[in-house]
């Protein structure tokens, strides 16, 4: 299975370079940011619920 994740990246034949589309990779920023806002909102809602129940 991951040969065929990476076969893309790994692929001899290709260019070295391949190329990520500016829309591909700032879809990637975007969906890195929201999950890493969702992360940091969920630690600090459990961290304020665990303070105020002890």
């Amino acid at each position: 299975m991951l040969d065929f994740l990476f076969s893309s990246m790994l692929s001899a034949t290709e260019s070295s370079v391949t190329g990520v589309s500016a829309e591909g990779f700032l879809a990637c920023c975007v969906a890195s940011l929201v999950l890493g806002a969702a992360v940091a909102v969920i630690y600090m809602f459990r961290t304020r619920i665990l303070r105020t129940s002890s």
